[in-house]
């Protein structure tokens, strides 16, 4: 199937072009499309004016919130018939086939687990939150515990900013040949420490893969003794996200000089309307033109009336 997303928002536009849809706005979606549903909810996000323009024979349907994202009354009462993961394997094994093990499935840890899959890996998410573990069940993802994850897991990467995730405990438990590798917080994500100081021997097989043989005689591989993958033993991030981090720190050190006798000594998050700005300059840049809410959009969002 060919998926088309419309947005009003750019941050979420960005975000569905770099989940690899095409982004577009209604009008131009209409033109094309075949399946229509909606999931917004706001009012008349499918109005009439793109309905007259669908193809015959098209298809619409809601799942969002009540009847009001399509606009069914129009529509009814004129009886119009409408229908990167590589960097932490690559060099030592291929990921296709393999029991791929994800531990947090926060962002880092969704984008993982998801190119893990798209590499025909066999993916299980380790997590400690039960609603962020029920969302990797319902993505289609095993979900279990660091302990019975390290019995059967091959390629192990962990994404959730905290220590000791992989305690040695589980590294214990793990087949030989178990590749340990990090994409989140500095090194404290692994319990390499432990790891070092119990191991029989430590061997670098290749640049930025030790292989450490533990006391049991099993053999694991450390990828950049622990550290964060991406940086340490690959290339860092594609330049289509600095450019949006480094824009964002720009824009947030002129707000900081513009406005800095009237901020008090307090953590600020980034403005929003900073945020936006930053995803408008970065569609046009892209070549994508999204939707723009209407008045009755924008009354109605801020609204608990139908």
């Amino acid at each position: 199937m060919k998926v088309t997303v419309v947005e009003v928002d750019p941050i979420k536009a960005i975000e569905a072009h770099l989940d690899g849809f095409e982004v577009t706005n209604i009008m131009d979606a209409a033109r094309r499309g075949e399946i229509f549903i909606s999931a917004t909810g706001q009012k008349n996000v499918v109005p009439y004016a793109a309905i007259e323009k669908m193809n015959d024979g098209a298809i619409l349907s809601n799942a969002g919130h009540f009847d009001v994202e399509i606009d069914v009354k129009t529509l009814l009462s004129n009886a119009k018939s409408v229908k990167e993961v590589r960097p932490h394997v690559d060099g030592v094994t291929l990921p296709n086939g393999k029991r791929v093990v994800v531990v947090g499935y926060g962002w880092v840890g969704k984008g993982v687990a998801k190119r893990a899959r798209g590499m025909d890996a066999k993916v299980t998410v380790v997590e400690v939150d039960p609603i962020k573990a029920i969302e990797a069940y319902l993505d289609g993802f095993e979900v279990t515990n660091i302990m019975d994850a390290a019995r059967r897991g091959e390629i192990f990467i962990t994404a959730t900013g905290q220590k000791n995730v992989v305690p040695y405990a589980a590294i214990e438990k793990m087949n030989d040949g178990a590749i340990l590798s990090n994409a989140g917080h500095f090194d404290v994500e692994i319990d390499v420490k432990t790891l070092l100081s119990k191991a029989k021997s430590v061997k670098e097989v290749r640049p930025h893969v030790d292989e450490v043989t533990l006391p049991n005689g099993k053999r694991v591989h450390l990828i950049g003794k622990g550290r964060i993958t991406n940086l340490v033993a690959a290339e860092g991030h594609p330049p289509e996200v600095m450019q949006m981090s480094f824009a964002n720190q720009l824009l947030a050190a002129i707000y900081i000089r513009k406005n800095h006798s009237k901020m008090e000594k307090k953590i600020y998050g980034v403005p929003e309307e900073m945020e936006r700005e930053i995803a408008y300059a970065t569609l046009d840049s892209l070549g994508i033109v999204i939707s723009e809410p209407t008045e009755e959009q924008a009354e109605y969002a801020q609204s608990w009336a139908i």
